[in-house]
């Protein structure tokens, strides 16, 4: 049974003057859902009652952080276009901003642990489209000032991070619209598989995975899951588990799934009808130095011989 994938939470970060509210601009024409960015109105909101963020940074801060607290929770409950939504700003940098003016405290720096987003994209100043207005009180060199305490809060956090310099936007959104709509299958069976998955999942659309049938083992002859299932289920993505892999109902049930890309990690063979069914072809990465060592667990037997050999994996793409 296909289960409803898990809203994925995607950060546009920057300072001012970054370019990254005109790709979520573009991003709503493209009907994805999109958290706008609450601090402007914020900032305009005190800067009427004659206070700015430098001279009550604590109390603006706090009501920056309402707003993206209930944004990041709110699009569990969301039904939006391929499970992705998307933030002009997360809380993180809040805390950026605030260790920028020399006023974060250990409240503030120990508050991004419990908000976990799948990538950021950083977004890095770009001066030919700085514009200074109403709300945005910032010079330019502010914004660069601001721009590697960004980056620091998100590297502590050990979050996903793809830099970006915004500088032609129509090359941006089509990367944009390839990263969300790539549809991949991964197949792969024992936890070495798991952290590909896990590096794939956190960062594509992994649509399914296919992963060997339940086993039976132990004198109880209780049925053991694979760990590549284990993950699947606690992200709720599709799994698939034939028990042969020619069997004509499971290549077009793949083929329905029409898939852009296999990717191929601790599995057995691939047939050919299988492999040559995605759009881009399959990669697969197996876990040696090829020619010299094959086997499901290759280097384990190199371990086991005591061999003095360069260890490594080999990507084949078919």
């Amino acid at each position: 049974m296909v289960q409803q994938k898990i809203n994925k939470r995607i950060v546009l970060a920057g300072g001012p003057s970054t370019g990254k509210t005109s790709v979520l601009n573009e991003l709503v024409k493209l009907e994805y859902h999109c958290f706008q960015e609450a601090a402007r109105e914020i900032f305009s909101h005190y800067k009427q009652r004659g206070s700015d963020f430098k001279s009550d940074p604590d109390k603006i801060s706090e009501e920056i952080y309402k707003r993206r607290h209930n944004d990041y929770y709110h699009s569990d409950n969301l039904n939006c276009k391929e499970n992705i939504v998307f933030y002009d700003r997360g809380i993180h940098e809040i805390t950026a901003y605030l260790r920028s003016i020399n006023k974060s405290s250990s409240y503030w720096d120990n508050l991004p642990a419990d908000y976990k987003y799948d990538l950021i994209f950083i977004f890095q100043p770009w001066k030919e489209i700085y514009k200074k207005d109403k709300e945005r009180i910032e010079e330019f060199s502010d914004a660069k000032k601001i721009s590697p305490f960004i980056n620091e809060i998100y590297l502590e956090s050990e979050l996903k991070l793809l830099k970006y310099l915004l500088s032609v936007l129509k090359k941006e959104l089509i990367y944009f619209r390839k990263f969300m709509k790539n549809k991949i299958i991964f197949f792969g069976t024992p936890d070495f598989a798991v952290t590909s998955l896990d590096a794939l999942y956190s960062n594509f659309n992994i649509h399914s995975v296919v992963t060997a049938p339940d086993r039976k083992s132990g004198r109880g002859q209780k049925l053991n899951e694979s760990d590549v299932k284990k993950y699947a289920q606690k992200h709720n993505i599709n799994i698939l588990q034939p028990s042969d892999l020619k069997d004509e109902g499971f290549i077009n049930e793949v083929k329905k799934l029409e898939p852009d890309l296999i990717i191929v990690v601790a599995f057995r063979k691939i047939p050919k009808e299988i492999f040559l069914i995605p759009k881009y072809g399959t990669i697969n990465l197996h876990a040696s130095l090829l020619p010299n060592y094959r086997g499901a667990a290759p280097n384990k037997l190199v371990f086991n011989k005591l061999m003095k050999i360069k260890l490594g994996v080999t990507t084949i793409l078919y």
